[in-house]
């Protein structure tokens, strides 16, 4: 008979909420007032607005109204904050929310006020928002949905009457995937937008008659951006195979409604114009500092190195789920949160937690990694890499450079890896490369594949041949067969209809990451899953969750070693410094021999719905929500 496994609670690490966004807005006679906007999604409240006088700390608190059947609070779109704040003319602060909602602050009242959802609009998100010219208009863009064929809608909010008028629909039919209207600028009567990420369409709308033009479309690994010239005018550049070998780049002029040719250091064929969009700069501003956030709020002034002022207030927080769990050097561990509310570190010697407050840098962790005594953390927005030294404080900075330090982006350079959301690191001591695997999410469809050079500091990777590749990766370096094994999930790519293969191959690749061969580990199998290490320097094991199958694989001899079948209730699955494999079976907790395939059940859990697991010595620590176990002496 399986004995239940006991669980000793450690600890709830974070209760928070999360900050959405913020402003800081100058009041008539003097003063400042700071806004913020605090909300855990998905949970089913209000988002809570906090409007605080930095003089005398008094504060109030706006709560959206959710009318029924809505149960959760409109959230504003979180690229927007002090730096970048859309303040008009008028000294009205705008905000583009999720659901195609939006907010604004009054000055004159000092509240901040709902807007309201986009009239007759379903998409996702009002993603973009830019002033014209001159602030007298506001035009934003959307997520698209399926209801709208994935094509997102442009629309204007006048910031002095606030009538808010839908424009159009823009894109090509060719998008596959929900389409942003990315970046926005306008000219006169035109307003110019970029709509992406799968394909890039340019198109010019005319604003009072609501009708649009497609100007160009790049399908090939795509990419685009706006680059005004000084004093000149607007120009597009239009990228083909952005980041591969063979990029282009298509750089042209838009305006009144056309494009035309552009040639470097020649003036533009139409009568030159500022298009710059309109900011309205707050002058020497106080100084805000949010770690403490939410509960306190600390600031001083401009320039000043004397004391900080801190204020407290209230609002409403909860448990945050954990996400990831790393074994530190020194016996300690290393997680974080979702949503990006931040890391902590337990020390089971002592038990002591400490926590590091919300941290913008990073979030979804998979891809954690020790190498060298520093932890090496990545994944969502961009496939970011940081670094952090266990052994120094924990500094959190606006530039990337405390600890953990920003090192760059897997996503971008030359021969790019494509990825927007890192899954899994490895390391090689043969290359002294880190390198990763992640999905494209919103800059292609599949996966990706990149390093980072530890001796020249340089990020590459690549993309072709992965777009099938959807899920479940796995990535193994074999440091003295000088090979980075790859695989993972087979699915549907929409640009690419018929075509899916019917069957998951590892792709392996040198050290540079030049694709040598694809290997079929196992006919009919459609995802390679989760690929772990053994003591042999040509084995892999393959964990397959949608295949419900164990095996090995050797990649010299390209053999089939051995398969052992699963049951379908899999749940998380990890491997432990000795290689055992942990995990769930049902309720049931199991480790496996890398080798042999002897599985051992550890117990039956209370609550199966673990999230993460690490193994330390012989005891396991796991995550269930946002509460920390230990399982002592749990492992053999």
């Amino acid at each position: 008979m399986t004995l239940p496994v006991t669980l000793t609670s450690l600890g709830t690490p974070v209760f928070t909420a999360r900050l959405w966004t913020d402003a800081l807005v100058p009041r008539a006679g003097g003063g400042w007032n700071w806004i913020g906007q605090f909300y855990n999604y998905p949970d089913e409240h209000p988002t809570q607005w906090v409007v605080m006088n930095l003089e005398t700390g008094a504060y109030h608190i706006v709560e959206d109204v959710l009318v029924p059947p809505v149960k959760r609070g409109h959230r504003a779109h979180e690229k927007f904050h002090i730096r970048n704040q859309l303040r008009a003319p008028n000294g009205r602060v705008f905000f583009p929310a999720y659901s195609a909602w939006w907010w604004y602050y009054d000055p004159a009242t000092k509240t901040v006020v709902d807007g309201g959802r986009v009239p007759d609009s379903t998409d996702s998100l009002l993603y973009s928002m830019v002033f014209n010219h001159h602030g007298s208009m506001l035009y934003g863009g959307t997520l698209g949905n399926s209801d709208s064929n994935g094509l997102p809608e442009v629309l204007t909010i006048d910031p002095n009457t606030l009538v808010v008028t839908p424009l159009c629909r823009v894109g090509s039919a060719d998008h596959t995937q929900n389409a942003y209207a990315y970046y926005l600028v306008a000219d006169g009567d035109w307003l110019y937008v970029l709509v992406g990420e799968d394909i890039w369409d340019v198109v010019a709308v005319r604003v009072s008659t609501k009708t649009k033009r497609i100007l160009k479309t790049e399908k090939v690994n795509a990419w685009a951006e706006f680059k005004q010239i000084e004093n000149q005018g607007l120009t597009v550049k239009l990228y083909k195979n952005f980041g591969l070998p063979g990029q282009t780049v298509d750089q042209f002029w838009v305006a009144d409604g056309h494009w035309y040719p552009y040639h470097d250091g020649q003036p533009p064929p139409f009568t030159p114009r500022d298009t710059t969009p309109y900011t309205n700069p707050i002058g020497p501003a106080p100084e805000i500092d949010e770690s403490l956030c939410p509960g306190f709020l600390k600031w001083r002034p401009h320039n000043s190195t004397g004391a900080w002022t801190q204020w407290p207030f209230s609002i409403t927080t909860a448990p945050i789920p954990i996400e990831s769990l790393l074994l530190l050097p020194d016996g300690s561990l290393l997680g974080d949160v979702v949503q990006y509310q931040g890391f902590f570190r337990f020390d089971p010697a002592s038990t002591i937690m400490t926590t590091f407050g919300p941290f913008k840098g990073v979030t979804e962790g998979r891809s954690r990694l020790v190498v060298g005594g520093k932890a090496y953390i990545s994944g969502y927005p961009n496939a970011p890499l940081w670094e952090y030294d266990p052994n120094a404080p924990w500094v959190t900075t606006d530039d990337g450079t405390g600890n953990p330090k920003r090192l760059g982006e897997y996503s971008n350079g030359v021969n790019h890896s494509g990825v927007k959301r890192s899954e899994i690191l490895a390391y090689s001591s043969a290359s002294n490369r880190l390198y990763m695997a992640g999905l494209r999410d919103r800059s292609g469809h599949g996966a990706g594949i990149g390093y980072y050079d530890f001796q020249s500091k340089h990020f590459a990777g690549r993309h072709t041949g992965l777009n099938f590749y959807v899920g479940d990766l796995g990535l193994v370096v074999f440091n003295t067969l000088g090979r980075v094994v790859f695989g993972g999930k087979i699915g549907d790519d929409p640009a690419f209809p018929g075509q899916t293969p019917t069957v998951a191959e590892f792709v392996l690749y040198d050290l540079n990451l030049n694709e040598i061969e694809r290997q079929t580990p196992v006919p009919g199998l459609l995802g390679t899953g989760y690929l772990f290490r053994t003591s042999e320097p040509k084995v892999v094991v393959g964990f397959s969750r949608s295949g419900q199958l164990l095996y090995r694989w050797d990649i010299v001899s390209r053999q089939l070693l051995k398969s052992v079948t699963l049951p379908s209730d899999i749940g998380i699955v990890t491997q432990g410094p000795s290689g055992t494999i942990t995990t769930v079976f049902g309720s049931t907790l199991v480790q496996i021999d890398p080798v042999t395939f002897e599985m051992t059940s550890l117990g039956t859990l209370p609550d199966p719905a673990i999230t993460t697991i690490v193994q330390r010595g012989h005891d396991l620590y796991v995550s269930i929500g946002a509460e920390l176990y230990a399982i002592i002496g749990a492992s053999a």
